[in-house]
């Protein structure tokens, strides 16, 4: 429904919709759906008489009734000033209440022709069906973008922006709950040995898996090149070990390169470094337990690297 208007720019579009009736031939009127005439033009004044804005219509209720129910044209008999009048009636909005606008003229020149023509004051059904149908569109246009710009397309997981506004909102309502981040050991040994594309595809692998591994209610995104971060909701310490652990396997991979004929295949192994922060324990906010479970995961990393170093 339209938004509601104050008294002055009401008066405002009443005076602008009334001038507009100035333009059609013969006698017209808005009348309101309470069956008050709102006002009219010329020759409604000096066909109605006596009859002034504020006073009732006659035939009552019934056919006025018929008339606000349907987008149609309609044909009535109305009684302005104690003279009948055969009257096409057909309903309009105005300031997003109904109303009905009557005029006497039954030439070609159709009531909604001549309205629409003038800065659109008055609005029919099939005008407010369109208008209602754009701003739908617009709100899906806008809701997709929004989705988009929180979406990594590398992989369809939400991006470091999708992320933190997901994991924020979902820690508004959460109990105790733990954020991971995880980064891949020997990611670069894959891209510089196996190239890019290879590199794209491990990403995309790994974001399946770790989505098969999380429920519905966690929060997952990539947040880095190879980084990712998963928010547990509600979920404790004896939970977060076996989660963590079943996280960990879902991201290990094994890579065979062709070495040349009668050489073994060069293994590369990919396999994850992880640090974890918890809520409300660690923080109470999403942005430092992101950088508590960042600073927790590169000391994992570093001491995986030393093991590298020393084998």
């Amino acid at each position: 429904m339209m938004a509601r208007t104050s008294t002055a720019e009401h008066h405002a579009t009443l005076a602008g919709a009334l001038s507009v009736l100035e333009a059609l031939p013969g006698p017209a009127c808005l009348i309101g759906q309470d069956g008050v005439v709102l006002g009219g033009n010329a020759a409604f004044r000096d066909t109605a008489g006596t009859m002034t804005p504020g006073q009732s219509v006659d035939p009552g209720m019934g056919f006025l009734g018929d008339v606000l129910g349907t987008s149609q044209v309609r044909m009535g008999t109305l009684c302005l000033g104690g003279v009948k009048h055969a009257m096409q009636c057909r309903r309009f909005e105005l300031d997003g209440q109904p109303c009905i606008l009557a005029q006497e003229d039954r030439r070609k020149q159709a009531v909604a022709q001549v309205v629409a023509s003038h800065r659109g004051l008055l609005k029919t059904a099939e005008e407010l069906d369109r208008l209602r149908a754009e701003e739908r569109k617009q709100r899906e246009e806008a809701q997709h973008w929004r989705q988009m710009s929180m979406t990594d397309r590398m992989t369809g997981l939400l991006n470091s922006v999708g992320f933190r506004d997901r994991a924020a909102a979902a820690l508004q309502t959460a109990g105790v709950s733990v954020l991971v981040y995880a980064d891949l050991n020997g990611f670069k040994q894959i891209n510089d040995s196996l190239g890019h594309a290879a590199g794209d595809q491990l990403l995309r692998d790994v974001a399946q898996t770790l989505t098969m591994a999380t429920r519905s209610s966690d929060v997952l995104g990539r947040v880095g090149g190879d980084e990712f971060a998963v928010l547990l909701v509600d979920c404790g310490e004896a939970d977060r070990r076996a989660v963590m652990s079943r996280l960990s396997a879902s991201m290990a991979r094994r890579f065979p390169v062709d070495q040349g004929v009668g050489q073994p295949a060069h293994i590369l192994q990919v396999s994850a470094s992880m640090g974890h922060a918890c809520y409300p324990e660690d923080a109470g906010d999403l942005e430092t337990l992101m950088r508590k479970a960042d600073a927790r995961m590169y000391v994992n990393k570093r001491a995986h690297q030393a093991l590298r170093k020393e084998a």
